[in-house]
């Protein structure tokens, strides 16, 4: 992930945590909960892929 698209995520996560704080109907605060998820989440699997690369550029093996 580049520096532009990690931004982006973060930009992402941030824009959906304000509208979160704002009064939403039952249904779309759970669409937008399941959106900051999954924004999560994958920043969550991003964070890994760069470190197993980090690994493995210094010669370690990582176990799952």
């Amino acid at each position: 992930m580049t520096d532009t698209e990690e931004q982006t995520l973060y930009t992402r996560i941030d824009k959906v945590e304000k509208l979160l704080r704002q009064d939403l109907s039952q249904s779309a605060r759970y669409i937008w909960t399941t959106k900051l998820r999954d924004l999560k989440e994958l920043r969550w699997q991003k964070a890994n892929e760069r470190i197993e690369a980090l690994a493995r550029f210094g010669g370690a093996v990582l176990e799952q």
